[in-house]
């Protein structure tokens, strides 16, 4: 075989190996893109999923929520007034928050002055941000 059969072969062969070459490519980009599809209907079904559990602890919460506070409206404000200064600031700002103002304002008299202060700012922080949230 001379050097310009080889090379006359060899171009012969190139046309055939370059397009045997692009289906192996196409081949594998048409998997990657079926596995790809496959994680984002899973990931899909785990969002769908994760959202549930949320929409379900969203409303346990509520629920305990809207208990608290039932619970709360019909203690004694002195009562009152005692757990909710025992209270982590955020968790007594919202739940004065949640009650009605009447029920607010005597348990807030029942307290001490600087700690009334406190919970009244961060009550009042949470009305800014929920008008600010109505108005989006």
């Amino acid at each position: 075989m001379s050097v310009s059969d080889a090379r006359q072969y060899c171009a012969n062969v190139a046309a055939a190996a370059g397009i045997a070459r692009n289906a192996r490519q196409e081949n594998a980009l048409v998997e990657i893109e079926r596995q790809i599809d496959r994680r984002v209907s899973e990931l899909e079904a785990k969002r769908v999923e994760l959202q549930e559990l949320l929409d379900r602890h969203d409303a346990f919460v509520r629920k305990a929520d809207e208990h608290i506070v039932a619970i709360y409206a019909r203690m004694r404000p002195e009562a009152a007034a005692a757990q909710l200064a025992d209270m982590d600031e955020d968790q007594a700002a919202a739940l004065l928050f949640r009650l009605q103002p009447k029920y607010s304002s005597a348990i807030l008299n029942e307290m001490d002055a600087s700690h009334a202060v406190v919970l009244t700012k961060k009550i009042s922080g949470m009305s800014t941000l929920a008008r600010a949230g109505k108005k989006s």
